[in-house]
């Protein structure tokens, strides 16, 4: 068992959005889970992922979907528009689940 590995159940806030880079050929993306903590109390997680798992993400990935989630945790440090430095858990995805049905903004999509 490797020692950093974490593995999160809970919901897309919001489908996930590509970075895109110019000069090479990875691709990233970023997205945030709910979590639950208490039944009053949520925690949102970002969660990174690259290249091939980046496209997986970006095509199943949407608002109200839910998953669970492997990887590494990682901080993310950066100063906010206040001027604030600003740390967060991020999870490096590993490998993913999609649970459940589809959120129903996308029951009423066919595939044509």
């Amino acid at each position: 068992m490797k020692n950093n590995t974490v593995m999160l159940v809970g919901r897309v806030g919001a489908d996930a959005q590509q970075v895109t880079f110019e000069k090479s050929e990875n691709r990233l993306a970023k997205f945030s889970i709910a979590v639950k903590q208490t039944k009053d109390e949520t925690m949102w997680i970002d969660v990174e992922a690259w290249n091939e798992q980046a496209e997986q993400v970006l095509s199943y990935f949407t608002k109200g979907r839910e998953v669970i989630v492997h990887g590494r945790l990682a901080l993310n440090s950066y100063v906010n528009k206040d001027g604030q430095q600003v740390t967060k858990p991020l999870v490096k995805l590993t490998d993913f689940y999609l649970c459940g049905t589809k959120p129903k903004s996308d029951e009423g999509e066919s595939a044509t």
